[in-house]
């Protein structure tokens, strides 16, 4: 069961999704370890994807993900197969039952149901509701709900990270300007209204673990939507059928750079076009 804090929303931002190639999701690279805990995670009950992952304490978790065959056939019909590896591909939010996104049918599908098989033959199974045909996938959130509990899915295991990481303290999506009211309509469909001033922001619950704490201390994490105004955001737009993409998202990270003699200092991650900010507070 989640635990929702008080914001305008009944969903709660589950994890955030990251596409790499197999070899460097087997071998994680030292940009990674040095900052994160990474747990194995499995195979998806298509055969064609598994992850690892890296638990948060506020219970949000990063998907490492990567295709068990990099080949075209293999991502054909995947909804992440046109996907780059090497970029952050799309974020989900959960919510208590599929009843709370009936109010979004007009933007999403039907919920379908999905799984994986943990590595110590334990099945975890959900429902997943996606957006419909003609927004590209990582535009707007799709929808996780649990049928088996979510411990299977998350356990609150490696909580404690060498950056001090605790929680998800902002996504950034970035989008053409085409799109973006458009966009900014889906965005208050679920998460209410959004704040005044630009770039448009709004607010998102995060679940919570057991023996956990909540980032930004009980507030959520912050969702900013605006316009693409640079290479780089291009990039992101070309990589994303160019609507709108995740183009960076920051950590909440307890400790201030270096003061705690315990914690690994880790600069803001860099790989490809994986962009991970590391916002550092007092404990």
């Amino acid at each position: 069961m989640l635990s929702i804090m008080s914001t305008s929303t009944p969903f709660a931002l589950d994890h955030i999704i990251i596409l790499l190639p197999a070899e460097i999701l087997d071998s994680p690279p030292k940009v990674f370890t040095d900052a994160f805990t990474i747990l194995p995670g499995g195979a998806h009950a298509d055969g064609k994807t598994y992850n690892k992952l890296v638990i948060l304490q506020s219970g949000v978790y990063l998907e490492f993900i990567a295709f068990i065959e990099d080949s075209a056939a293999s991502k054909e019909g995947h909804w992440w197969g046109s996907k780059t590896a090497g970029s952050i591909i799309d974020w989900a939010l959960a919510s208590q039952s599929v009843e709370d996104i009936e109010k979004l049918h007009d933007f999403y599908e039907e919920p379908r149901k999905g799984g994986r098989k943990r590595l110590d033959g334990k099945s975890v199974e959900w429902y997943v509701t996606f957006p419909k045909d003609g927004m590209e996938r990582g535009s707007v959130p799709f929808f996780c709900h649990d049928i088996t509990p979510r411990e299977l899915r998350v356990p609150p295991e490696g909580l404690q990270h060498p950056s001090g990481a605790l929680g998800v303290d902002r996504i950034v999506v970035v989008a053409t300007k085409d799109w973006l009211e458009d966009l900014a309509m889906r965005y208050e469909k679920i998460f209410g209204r959004s704040h005044d001033g630009e770039p448009k922001s709004w607010r998102v619950n995060e679940p919570t673990t057991k023996g956990g704490s909540t980032s930004r201390f009980g507030s959520g994490t912050i969702v900013q939507l605006r316009e693409a105004s640079d290479e780089e955001d291009a990039a992101i737009l070309k990589m994303n059928g160019g609507i709108a993409g995740v183009k960076e998202i920051s950590l909440f990270c307890v400790g201030k750079g270096g003061k705690d003699p315990d914690r690994v200092v880790v600069e803001d991650l860099r790989l490809a076009r994986i962009r991970i900010g590391l916002r550092f507070v007092d404990a």
